[in-house]
């Protein structure tokens, strides 16, 4: 009880006090506000430590302890340090986002939407994923983001206790993120709004990892038998738009590198085959995630114990270990 007291004290400074004081102090200093904050939360959030660990040592069995401390407490910090630009959603513009983003892979992006198919960007939940909507947004181009529906707090923490307290953050967290450049897409009602987004030529972006869909894909991941959602793959059947990975990932002075990878190849055997083609494709881009994973484990930590912790049955379940 005492330790729910401690982290709503904390959400009611960060959302209000901290995000009042963001409008007028500079985003270095922000950052360094995250890191403290981060540091803080790696002390108290003790279930979140040890569920994270617990996460990333079944991908990696070999790591050693004293790494995979580390590598926590860095995912506890980049955890918030990614709240903190939250903050400043509903005050950037194509100025400020440029100053802080990077882009490689965006001409290839550019000659691809010149075909009028649409254009699929494979997202995960490493890095500050969010922040390839203002990243494109900005830049005049029309990228739509397959979400959560606005009620998804009830929807997610159906089965769990929150404060109100908590529950209110979320919900001012939603209010900033729909400030983002972007069309919002909901699939909950199956995927013509999607499909008509891409058949107009405009971009979609999709986390293959996010945990809301139905008839989830067994794959490798790590070594352990993971489920993602086929819904990216159909909407490239369907529309011939080209699967591009795309990473986001945060860079040691805290800019965003977005990273935009070469399309996903449609092997021949699998043309006539939707399951084969949904595979191949789903396993080239696992490969290409776990290189990222494998190399910034502390962009990804939290992402694994937030699915562990809204796993609702075994049928969303990310790993099913």
């Amino acid at each position: 009880m005492f330790i729910e007291f401690i982290k709503d004290l904390i959400r009611l400074f960060f959302w209000y006090p901290l995000r009042w004081l963001s409008n007028c102090i500079p985003r270095t200093l922000l950052m360094r506000i995250g890191n403290v904050l981060g540091s803080i939360l790696y002390g108290f959030a003790r279930e979140r430590r040890q569920t994270m660990a617990n996460e990333i040592r079944a991908c990696f069995p070999g790591l050693d302890p004293g790494r995979l401390k580390r590598i926590v407490r860095a995912a506890m910090i980049c955890f918030v340090k990614d709240q903190c630009d939250v903050l400043l959603y509903p005050r950037l513009d194509a100025d400020k986002t440029e100053a802080i983003t990077r882009i490689t892979g965006l001409e290839l992006l550019l000659e691809l939407q010149q075909q009028k198919t649409g254009v699929i960007l494979l997202l995960c939940h490493l890095g500050s994923n969010q922040f390839l909507m203002p990243a494109l947004g900005f830049r005049g181009l029309h990228i739509g983001q397959v979400s959560l529906p606005a009620d998804a707090v009830t929807v997610v923490f159906a089965d769990q206790k929150i404060s109100p307290v908590h529950k209110r953050m979320l919900a001012l967290k939603r209010k900033m993120e729909e400030s983002l450049p972007t069309r919002h897409i909901f699939l909950e009602k199956g995927l013509w709004e999607a499909l008509n987004w891409l058949r107009a030529g405009n971009i979609l972006a999709i986390a293959v990892d996010g945990r809301y869909g139905h008839r989830f894909k067994t794959m490798s991941f790590c070594g352990r038998p993971a489920q993602y959602s086929p819904s990216p793959f159909i909407l490239a059947l369907r529309t011939g738009a080209p699967l591009l990975p795309t990473f986001i990932l945060r860079e040691n002075n805290d800019q965003h590198h977005v990273i935009i990878e070469p399309p996903l190849a449609w092997p021949a055997e699998s043309q006539n085959s939707r399951e084969l083609f949904i595979e191949h494709c789903l396993s080239a881009y696992l490969k290409r995630l776990e290189h990222y994973f494998n190399a910034y484990p502390e962009q990804y930590g939290m992402f694994l114990y937030l699915a562990h912790r809204h796993t609702f049955s075994q049928e969303n379940a990310l790993f099913l270990q």
